[in-house]
């Protein structure tokens, strides 16, 4: 069976990965560039929503078989009663912040928060050795998606045969499907000097952190983006590193002026879950927003086992 996989970010090659384990050898179709950030890889099974929380939790376990891991709890922060209350419901949590996370904190940032939850189970992973990973046992056809078809997938190079085709192209995707509903937003993240043995997530602000070597990942810089994916898209902003940087200052005790590290669009459904399965006579991936290491794997398999049934 010919199976065409469009996208090869981490939505896709999960896909992938599943069509592989499942026998077959698919067809990951993708150009050389995008505008998807490599992001931090935080993986972490803190979902209240009872749909996705099984989903991140095989995923975690799909990650640990695929990648060296790297164990680290993390905490969910809320500043306000408004985010506070997302913190409802979420399997696995305890209530406070690590120690090894309070000692870095500044005494006045510690003051302002309104609740908190951690995990000890969370991790973090390389992206890119997650995306060599989960890529083995297909192949790769580095050529520009123009459309989806029944039977097969118009490139810019010609037409590929496809008995299934899933589409998993991120941002991308609605322009091949035009019912697809899902808003596009800017990720950032920069990279500052400090030392952290704990992750964290300020909901109210976006501020996330994860150790790695002697730097921190930081910010996320989520902002709606209404214009059609360019090559602004993929530069970090002197404004983001600015408001990165007085976040920083105003949450740990010590840490260094924050560089460049990533950034791009992603797709995001308005009630946080993923645009998954059939869709007309293809299959679909895609709307992770922010959580792709953690969800997709999982679902990854969910729609590989949908597009051969």
């Amino acid at each position: 069976m010919r199976i065409v996989v469009v996208g090869a970010g981490i939505a896709g090659l999960s896909v992938a990965r599943a069509l592989v384990a499942l026998g077959h050898r698919p067809t990951v179709i993708a150009p050389d560039h995008g505008f998807t950030p490599a992001g931090a890889g935080i993986v972490s099974d803190q979902f209240a929503d009872a749909v996705l929380a099984p989903q991140a939790r095989r995923s975690a376990e799909i990650l640990r078989r695929s990648v060296v891991v790297h164990p680290c709890p993390m905490a969910q922060i809320a500043l306000a009663a408004r985010t506070a209350a997302a913190l409802d419901g979420i399997e696995g949590s305890r209530p406070g912040l690590p120690s090894a996370l309070r000692r870095v904190l500044t005494p006045e940032f510690l003051r302002r928060i309104a609740r908190s939850v951690w995990s000890p189970r969370t991790f973090w992973v390389r992206p890119g050795e997650v995306l060599r990973a989960v890529a083995r046992g297909s192949r790769r056809v580095r050529d520009r998606v123009l459309a989806v078809e029944e039977g097969c997938v118009v490139t810019d190079r010609g037409r590929v045969p496809a008995d299934r085709t899933v589409v998993a192209s991120g941002v991308w995707a609605r322009r091949l499907l035009p019912d697809l509903r899902f808003g596009v937003r800017r990720a950032q993240t920069a990279r500052a000097r400090g030392r952290l043995s704990a992750m964290f997530h300020v909901l109210d602000t976006g501020l996330y952190a994860r150790p790695g070597g002697r730097f921190v990942v930081a910010g996320d810089g989520d902002a709606p983006w209404g214009r059609a994916p360019d090559a602004r898209a993929s530069r970090v902003t002197r404004r983001f590193l600015g408001e990165t940087a007085a976040e920083l200052r105003r949450t740990l005790r010590a840490c260094g002026e924050p560089a460049p590290a990533s950034a791009g669009l992603v797709a995001m459904t308005p009630d946080g879950r993923p645009v998954v399965g059939r869709r007309g006579a293809f299959w679909v991936a895609c709307g992770f927003g922010g959580d792709g290491f953690a969800l997709a794997p999982a679902f990854g398999e969910e729609v590989a086992r949908e597009a051969l049934s």
